[in-house]
């Protein structure tokens, strides 16, 4: 039978366990947080150095090379997006994540979920 106070030193631990759990966890979220800007950054300097894509005001833009930029299918999918659910218009949180649920739901029933087996 565990005292009380080997009680409260177990739970201690343990809630100090949890703590640097979800400390180590939010650590990893910031590193591949910022390792994918890093990347996406480095591609987008080299594809601006490599002319195969140009940033202007309204967005950015592909140039006429043999190569096309690898994110500028994606920029494009993303601004129609943003323009067909009138997410520039949003004057509140609130009215945001109405707008945000709303497109979800819509892009979930358009495109099915793949199904991915592993060997």
């Amino acid at each position: 039978m565990l005292s009380t106070d080997e009680v409260y030193h177990a739970t201690l631990f343990m809630r100090s366990y949890k703590d640097a759990l979800s400390t180590v966890e939010q650590i990893a979220e910031k590193r591949n947080t910022y390792n994918h800007y890093k990347e996406f950054l480095s591609d987008l300097s080299e594809g601006m150095k490599n002319v195969e894509v140009i940033l202007r005001q309204d967005g950015v833009k592909g140039t006429s090379t043999e190569k096309p930029f690898k994110y500028l299918k994606m920029w494009k999918h993303t601004k129609s997006l943003f323009e067909s659910y009138k997410f520039a218009t949003v004057k509140s949180y609130k009215q945001f994540n109405t707008l945000l649920d709303k497109a979800i739901d819509d892009l979930s029933k358009k495109v099915p979920p793949q199904i991915q087996e592993f060997p």
